[in-house]
């Protein structure tokens, strides 16, 4: 009777008449599934599936949850997910998903965050941190589908797979160089040939250091009804007004492919931190000839 009384005022509230709303003998309850039998203990628009609790399929949106009015807490949330944590299980809070097998559509996001105009500095597109005592990272970040990254430390951010900035990154940058990760170590000695049978000072002699600005480049974006370019660099920013100095790539490819890089765009990139040896031996090769000098007079 309770059961019927709350279908009742469910349907009541909700405008779904009886004709919507089916009732297995289950106990699981469907709303404008026609025919068929819900599989979720609570299905709308679809019948659902056995893993799901609750299944709601939507024409624009699935599930619109909204948060409004006062309360006594700090923290208040238009959706709460939470996992509560078994072992030899991936548990995971809230996910988000689009997928297709076929490329289709104009855009794919798995989560969308977007926060702005509260209080200055507390607004957050995406925010995710760690807990407890355990490794891991606040943020990860993985290509190729790769959903299981054993993290040997405690990061703000991780990622797997090539990051690309279009600003500026404020930090130290550092780079991996313990002797544990690396194989096939060969000192740079004087006078050892390179690939051009010359020594490092004299490959590093020919490298032409030049200044220069960026060129605007455009990325395409689907727009609602046209294809429309967008800028991808902020042209106020300090980036894109100051002067830059470095190499050209494809100069530096004649001499030290291994130092340049072609990104997935064809565009080239330089590990500049890869010229710091290179200098330092040059600096070494050079005082040698200076000392050799030196001792002939």
């Amino acid at each position: 009777m309770k059961k019927f009384y709350f279908l009742f005022m469910f349907c009541a509230i909700t405008g779904i008449s009886f004709a919507q709303l089916k009732v297995a003998n289950t106990g699981k309850v469907g709303i404008n599934i026609g025919a068929s039998t819900p599989v979720s203990n609570l299905s709308v628009n679809s019948v659902g599936n056995s893993n799901s609790a609750l299944f709601v399929k939507g024409a624009t949106n699935g599930i619109w949850a909204e948060r409004s009015g006062n309360t006594g807490s700090s923290w208040v949330h238009a959706i709460v997910g939470n996992a509560s944590v078994s072992s030899g299980r991936y548990n995971i809070g809230l996910r988000g998903q689009s997928y297709l097998t076929t490329p289709l559509g104009l855009g794919a996001w798995g989560v969308l965050g977007i926060g702005g105009n509260a209080t200055s500095g507390y607004n957050y597109g995406v925010f995710g941190t760690t807990y407890g005592s355990q490794n891991g990272a606040g943020i990860i970040g993985t290509t190729g589908n790769n959903v299981d990254v054993n993290i040997d430390g405690v990061y703000a951010g991780y990622f797997v797979g090539n990051v690309e900035v279009t600003e500026l990154i404020n930090g130290v940058t550092e780079l991996d160089s313990d002797k544990r990760l690396k194989e096939n170590i060969a000192e740079l000695g004087t006078g050892i040939p390179t690939s051009k049978g010359v020594n490092v000072l004299n490959t590093v002699l020919q490298m032409t250091p030049v200044e220069y600005n960026l060129k605007q480049q455009y990325q395409e974006s689907k727009g609602d009804s046209a294809t429309v370019k967008q800028a991808l660099y902020d042209e106020k920013s300090q980036l894109f007004q100051k002067k830059h100095y470095g190499l050209i790539a494809q100069d530096l490819q004649e001499l030290y492919p291994d130092l340049v890089y072609e990104g997935d765009d064809g565009h080239l990139s330089i590990n500049y931190t890869g010229i710091i040896p290179l200098l330092i031996q040059s600096i070494k090769e050079l005082k040698a000839e200076v000392d050799e000098l030196k001792s002939s007079d």
